[in-house]
């Protein structure tokens, strides 16, 4: 085999091998969250909380002031994760609200498009995410 032939396999071999592992990165490691900018900019509250069955439960103050005692979030049931896709019983999530009442709250909804409210599942990126972006747009 000429000198040639065999630096071109070697190098698509390689080239192979680096498309593997970069396709191994992507897959294997956990999906980055990205936390909307515009919604942190129309939220008052960022609270961490549970979901189950019959609403929320452990909830927990991120960001914003005082939250009232036995606040309700009104559109929580029609709340879904970026990409549009339904919220998992039991999980943990991030959730950016707008006050509408004295104890009222509503899921802030992204912009444009279908205006539905959404909500993160919660891991110390996402969390790290909403603090700087709550934080920048005050």
């Amino acid at each position: 085999m000429k000198a040639s032939r065999i630096r071109l396999i070697v190098a698509a071999l390689m080239l192979t091998g680096w498309f593997g592992y970069l396709g191994y990165l992507a897959l294997a490691l956990s999906p980055a969250v990205t936390v909307s900018r515009s919604q942190m900019l129309n939220a008052t509250h960022v609270i961490k909380a549970n979901s189950d069955a019959n609403g929320l439960r452990d909830r927990q103050l991120l960001i914003g002031e005082v939250l009232p005692a036995g606040f309700t979030v009104e559109n929580m049931a029609d709340a879904r994760l970026p990409g549009n896709k339904a919220v998992p019983p039991g999980s943990t999530l991030i959730l950016p609200l707008r006050r509408t009442g004295p104890a009222q709250f509503q899921v802030v909804s992204l912009p444009g498009g279908a205006r539905v409210p959404t909500v993160y599942l919660w891991s110390p990126d996402a969390e790290r995410q909403a603090r700087e972006q709550f934080l920048e747009v005050r």
